[in-house]
């Protein structure tokens, strides 16, 4: 730790030695992984392998090389993160495969993630070769069978460590109809959303609307339904039109906008619906693919998801992020998940009146429409990080690559929010999730937390106390009680980090119990601070300046701390700061009271006992 602090707070230091400055951390050789897709095209499963490649290489510092198995327009894209290698059948032989994956092999690449069922068939190619591999798959088994991707499936099956769903009902669906058995090793978790155009707050919505309405010439009044995807099909574009007809009949003021290209077959049937439909036909707005889908989303008050099959479509992740409900059919794809949020409707079947019957209910009650788009926020928020599921990612690889949850205690910090959060998001080892606990402040923390945190690509939940509660302790068990990780940072609101901390520290972490020592400098095992919190909060919360200490000192029983002396955490020390705004003859007790638990608890040696009592001494002198 370093602390900054005046000549005059100079002599008001805590127990600890001085080091030199060790200089930074040596940067550490890249990790090296394969990334293996089905092809190069514009299209989503391969945009979130080409994001998956640019966080690897960006975010997580790996070496990577991409293996496609067929050509298309985002060769430029992928090249700019790493090697690419052709794997296209018939342009690539099956022996100059074997021998381009060997070499990988040989060059240190011995991790691989096979994203989608048309690469699966490169895992036994991978498995030859000696080289891990994880599965992602999206495809449901309509799909599966029109493409021929059955062999694909099996491979993965027999070969990767893990094969992952975004939802249940992709996994359970493929095994029951195209595996015909449970598979291996499976795992659901959802992907992550890589495209972060969200709202910060509820009250964006409305401004958006408004210049919607201008962008299309529509009276003040209009409210939006939107679809967004390739309309084809499968998108249920078609669908998508007879809902609109039907809700615009039901109240004039429903605009229905599609935000995507129609394929030919969806054109003339779209067109003939829309003709047949009379007035109501001018309702409905066929806008074609634009770019800036955020004001799409952020207008809306409804998303209709209109799929046939869709397994788990990123545009309704977006819609949630911009605080707009989503509507979907049973059946059609894994989003249903997310029903008991609040923010899905899932409808029984297709039918236009049913759609419009929950539709007109639910914009008809504003504060339940309030409710839904807050709980769409939420799961955006605390589900769907993009980093957080590559991390995911690279565990079930093995990696070293820890699952951290981040705790930051507030109250009142505002001022010093952007330094704090900043240096966390800013990690070079990316945290898991972000838990920030607001203690009921009477600033603007809470605005600006949600400001800095907004489209982050890191799991995050922003909780705030419905009364002050008194102890900064109790917020450490909240935030434990609360966190989903296996290891604890309590990084506190009026302190900073080096960019390596994260990093160093989850090394020494990984031989040892806990690393010391002042609170936002500590990363801790997360059942172990949890034991000691449950057990021990009363006593924990008596103290008011040594509060830390005793949770230290009850963590010594439980196993070994590793310290580094690089001054990698910046302690603030400042008026308000609970250490520095009062120091009475009862804080002094305090550390005497500690000293002696300590002295207690473990053998101390009478060099020890001489600077502690030495210490105490330097501390009456501010009495």
């Amino acid at each position: 730790r370093r602390g900054l602090q005046s000549e005059a707070d100079a002599a008001r230091v805590e127990p600890a030695e001085l080091v030199h400055d060790m200089g930074p951390v040596a940067p550490a050789p890249r990790r090296k992984i394969i990334v293996v897709v089905h092809d190069l095209q514009r299209h989503g499963a391969q945009y979130l392998s080409l994001n998956f490649v640019s966080t690897l290489h960006s975010v997580f510092g790996y070496e990577v090389v991409t293996i496609a198995c067929g050509e298309g327009g985002l060769a430029g894209r992928f090249s700019a993160y790493g090697k690419l290698i052709d794997a296209t059948p018939g342009r690539v032989s099956a022996g100059q495969l074997r021998e381009a994956i060997a070499a990988l092999a040989a060059d240190g690449y011995t991790k691989a993630v096979v994203n989608s069922s048309a690469s699966g068939w490169m895992a036994s190619h991978l498995a030859d070769a000696g080289i891990d591999c994880i599965g992602l798959v999206h495809e449901l088994p309509e799909i599966v069978e029109a493409m021929q991707l059955d062999e694909g499936l099996r491979s993965l099956d027999r070969h990767a460590k893990a094969v992952v769903f975004a939802s249940s009902t992709i996994r359970d669906r493929t095994a029951k109809e195209v595996l015909g058995h449970d598979w291996s090793q499976s795992l659901i978790q959802p992907q992550g959303l890589y495209k972060r155009d969200g709202i910060v707050t509820l009250a964006e919505k409305a401004p958006a609307r408004q210049r919607l309405c201008k962008e299309l010439g529509l009276p003040a009044t209009a409210r939006f339904v939107v679809g967004v995807g390739y309309g084809d099909r499968r998108k249920g574009v078609d669908i998508f039109c007879r809902w609109a007809i039907a809700a615009a009949v039901a109240d004039p003021r429903l605009h229905f906008v599609w935000v995507g290209a129609l394929c030919p077959e969806m054109e003339d049937v779209c067109g003939d619906i829309l003709r047949d439909a009379g007035a109501a036909g001018s309702n409905v707005h066929l806008v074609g693919f634009r770019n800036d889908t955020g004001l799409f989303y952020a207008a809306a008050s409804a998303f209709a998801l209109t799929s046939r099959e869709d397994p788990y479509p990123s545009t309704a992740i977006e819609a949630l992020d911009a605080g707009t409900p989503v509507f979907m059919v049973a059946g059609t794809g894994g989003i249903a998940d997310l029903a008991d949020t609040g923010a899905v409707t899932v409808l029984s079947d297709e039918a236009s009146y049913r759609f419009v019957s929950v539709l007109m209910k639910l914009l008809g009650d504003g504060d339940a429409l309030v409710r839904a788009g807050e709980a769409g926020l939420e799961v955006a928020r605390s589900r769907f990080g993009f980093r957080s599921f590559v991390g995911d990612m690279l565990r079930l690889l093995d990696e070293p690559v820890p699952k951290v949850s981040v705790i930051v205690p507030n109250y009142n910090y505002a001022h010093h929010l952007p330094q704090r959060i900043t240096s966390i998001l800013g990690q070079s080892l990316p945290v898991w999730e972000i838990i920030f606990l607001d203690d009921k402040s009477s600033d603007d923390s809470l605005a600006v937390a949600q400001k800095l945190l907004h489209n982050c690509s890191i799991r995050y939940r922003i909780i705030e106390n419905a009364q002050n509660s008194g102890s900064v302790f109790a917020q450490w068990q909240k935030g434990v009680d609360l966190a989903e990780g296996d290891v604890i940072w309590i990084a506190e609101a009026d302190d900073w980090a080096n960019r390596d901390f994260l990093a160093t520290a989850a090394a020494a972490l990984a031989a040892s119990m806990n690393t010391l020592p002042n609170a936002s400098g500590v990363l801790f095992r997360r059942e172990a601070l949890h034991h000691v919190l449950t057990r021990h909060m009363d006593e924990i919360r008596s103290y008011r300046v040594a509060g830390d200490w005793c949770v230290y000192a009850l963590l010594g029983l439980t196993g070994k701390f590793a310290y580094d002396p690089r001054p990698m955490n910046y302690h603030r020390r400042h008026a308000e700061s609970v250490t520095i705004s009062r120091f009475t003859k009862a804080e002094w007790d305090e550390i005497r009271g500690m000293q002696a638990f300590v002295a207690e608890l473990a053998e101390v040696s009478e060099d020890m006992r001489d600077r502690a009592a030495w210490y105490l001494d330097h501390l009456s002198k501010r009495l």
